[in-house]
């Protein structure tokens, strides 16, 4: 009978399915397919086998893995999906291509650890996606994609999700049901706030948030207490929450050329932190307390309004490398020169040679250089 209405791709997976199946079931097949019947259906693999040679990549039964980047390829076959449905394919990699979608079948691969699609011309990803339940890391930046399908939230053993340079202008609420990530990346889209479910996301240790169109920062991300790198550079946010304080783990904070003027004392008890950077901010001066920050071992606030460094910067005595160019610097403490672990300090050519002049040569050899 003909079917009315029939929902757009909601039968071909299963169809195909079946005819796959009928044709390998060798006692079936001699029931009720005719010789030259069975010859109409190829099954998946006799289609992948040779599509897979022409990327120089051979079929096998028991593949963990398929690397196809840098390949060129346009289109993946249909049939992708039902020739590694077997239980063994961990990792596929497909970024760097000219992939203009993913076929549905692929959400039939639930052995699936790994899939790496960036660097194509996606505009949007399988609507079953979320079908692939061990799926721990889903790369797909640099696309055309604008949202995630809803089964997205069924993805319980997601721990990395990047999807940077695409076009989204709001993160998903689908993400706040995938509470084992630990990397969130959605940085270069078109985002203009950080939504309150990132609270939910207990367990995540990275959050990128860089190049959207933000003017704050979402208090709740004050409770991602196991947070240890959190990355909002090249926004328009003027200042730093007070509840930040929370982030006793975070070891990496990196928020250059926003429009922030004052320094957040959050910062102060950030006591894990070791790199810190917010070059091109409007900031005109340090506060002691950064000071007490013993584990910092990178420091960087190029482009700023600073015209000095206080005395008491002589106490970071982890630090291995400060960037301060391309301020109104006119001298440097001579308490740095007790920083024996500084290896690298880059500050404006004048600034340098009154510090050398200054102090001993034990300190001068880390800077002979610039």
């Amino acid at each position: 009978k003909k079917i009315k209405n029939k929902p757009q791709g909601s039968c071909s997976l299963s169809l195909s399915l079946f005819l796959y199946k009928l044709q390998n079931n060798k006692q079936i097949t001699s029931f009720f397919l005719p010789l030259t019947m069975a010859k109409v259906f190829e099954s998946p693999i006799d289609i992948i086998k040779p599509w897979l040679e022409i990327y120089n990549t051979k079929y096998e039964e028991e593949m963990k893995e398929i690397r196809l980047y840098f390949k060129n390829i346009k289109e993946i076959p249909k049939e992708f999906g039902f020739a590694f449905n077997n239980g063994y394919l961990n990792i596929l990699e497909l970024s760097n291509n000219k992939i203009k979608e993913l076929p549905d079948s692929i959400c039939l691969i639930n052995s699936l650890v790994e899939l790496h699609a960036a660097n194509n011309e996606i505009r949007v990803l399988p609507e079953n996606i979320g079908a692939l339940t061990n799926l721990e890391s889903l790369f797909v930046h640099h696309n055309k994609i604008e949202s995630f399908p809803d089964s997205l939230s069924c993805l319980s053993s997601l721990a990395s999700l990047c999807f940077d340079s695409n076009n989204f202008t709001e993160v998903d609420e689908s993400i706040a049901s995938l509470t084992s990530l630990e990397m969130l990346n959605f940085g270069d889209n078109k985002v203009e706030s950080v939504p309150d479910f990132i609270s939910d996301l207990t367990c995540l240790k990275i959050l990128i948030i860089c190049k959207n169109n933000m003017t704050e920062l979402s208090e709740s991300i004050g409770n991602l207490l196991c947070l240890e790198e959190l990355y909002f550079g090249k926004n328009r946010i003027y200042s730093i929450p007070d509840c930040f304080s929370n982030l006793t783990s975070l070891r990496s904070l990196y928020y250059e050329c926003n429009r922030i003027s004052d320094f957040s004392p959050a910062i102060g008890n950030m006591s894990s932190l070791t790199e810190l950077s917010f070059d091109g901010n409007k900031i005109d001066s340090l506060p002691t307390f950064i000071s007490n920050l013993i584990c910092l071992e990178y420091l960087s606030f190029s482009r700023t309004n600073i015209n000095t460094i206080p005395e008491c910067f002589g106490n970071l005595s982890s630090l291995k490398s400060l960037y301060c160019e391309l301020n109104n610097l006119y001298s440097i403490p001579d308490s740095l020169s007790r920083l024996t672990s500084l290896e690298n300090i880059n500050c404006d050519v004048e600034v340098v040679d009154l510090f050398k002049a200054k102090v001993n040569n034990e300190f001068t050899k880390f800077t002979s250089d610039i």
